[in-house]
């Protein structure tokens, strides 16, 4: 049976998004539980600052 973290991710590797920005907490444990070798996740330590960061990723 397919998971809903195997289709989330393999919809990101359909768009090309490899690059996932968060400030992970107990609810994305199981997401980044075994996180795949292909995708390269970016970590800070407050939500507003993972927007700016992800908003400039986006427009570089």
């Amino acid at each position: 049976m397919t998971t809903v973290r195997e289709v989330t991710l393999d919809l990101l590797r359909s768009f090309g998004m490899t690059t996932i920005f968060g400030n992970p907490g107990s609810t994305e444990e199981t997401f980044l539980h075994a996180f795949p070798g292909d995708f390269r996740y970016v970590l800070a330590l407050q939500e507003a600052a993972v927007v700016g960061i992800a908003d400039g990723y986006a427009q570089a």
